[in-house]
């Protein structure tokens, strides 16, 4: 059996706020939250082992510049793609051979008021919709791991992630809660330790009702949507080819192939974010 685990990091156990997470803000802060990270990630490896002592893993970071595994602290039975430019970004080294994958995530941008460092790509996004649908890394990963023939085998966030990950792909999801928000930052958290054990616990569950998971299958062609913070964010994706503005701050574009438009998607938010484009006063 093969599972990927896409590691994001917004999801961790203690991280409320920027400086938690972006290391440039405050590295101290990054360095304690980035080890109960580690933590995290080997305790879903450890639960889904305890269910099936035959897989090999993949950790696939998913995580701003996704270069922060520390790999002597790694669970010696997984390899880990690290770097930032890659195809299928959060999802790179996907393919059907997989039997799963685990999303450790956050809620999308706009979805709820309580989701702890909710966003959805970038922090210039104020929304995206797929197929007219709203749409976050939850809902974007699990179409491409399904355009793989590859089902989601659980999800770990916070309680907001976990609510959205239950609408989107049913009661039979199985989730685990790092924290509950209160507001985007801030949350009521548990222990390290009690989250390692859920987390073990909720992994070992989720292998072992994988074979009644079902790939998260979005119909063909695929609108994808984006509505920037600012309008320049849009006036630069929309020099791309391929992709149309809508309105001052929306681009909008369509693929047959979903993990086309979802690299496309990569592409226009990096834009937004660059130096001479972000205008955005958020």
């Amino acid at each position: 059996m093969k599972i990927l685990i896409s590691a994001d990091f917004e999801g961790a156990s203690g991280a409320v706020v920027w400086r938690q997470a972006l290391p440039e803000q405050d590295r101290g802060e990054f360095e304690r939250i980035r080890a109960y990270w580690m933590q995290d990630i080997n305790a879903i490896i450890e639960g889904a082992l305890d269910a099936n002592p035959d897989i090999s893993f993949l950790v696939t970071e998913a995580h701003y510049q996704m270069t922060y595994i520390i790999p002597d602290l790694l669970h010696p039975r997984a390899e880990y793609i690290s770097g930032f430019l890659k195809r299928d970004m959060h999802l790179a080294g996907l393919d059907s051979s997989f039997d799963g994958v685990v999303l450790f995530t956050h809620a999308r941008a706009g979805g709820s008021a309580t989701s702890v460092l909710s966003h959805t790509l970038v922090n210039t996004v104020h929304d995206l919709f797929l197929n007219g649908e709203p749409a976050g890394e939850l809902r974007l990963n699990a179409a491409l791991a399904g355009e793989y023939g590859v089902p989601i085998a659980m999800v770990v966030g916070d309680r907001d992630t976990c609510v959205e990950a239950i609408d989107l792909l049913g009661e039979g999801i199985v989730t685990s809660e790092t924290k509950v928000g209160l507001d985007r930052f801030a949350a009521r958290s548990f222990s390290p330790q009690i989250i390692r054990e859920r987390l073990r616990s909720s992994a070992q569950a989720a292998i072992e009702a994988l074979s009644s998971q079902k790939p998260y299958v979005v119909r063909k062609p695929f609108e994808i949507t984006i509505e920037f913070h600012g309008p320049t964010m849009a006036a630069a994706s929309a020099m791309v080819p391929g992709v149309r503005r809508i309105d001052p701050r929306t681009i909008s574009f369509v693929a047959d192939k979903f993990s086309d438009a979802y690299n496309l998607a990569q592409i226009c938010t990096l834009l937004s974010v660059t130096r001479f484009v972000n205008d955005s006063t958020v």
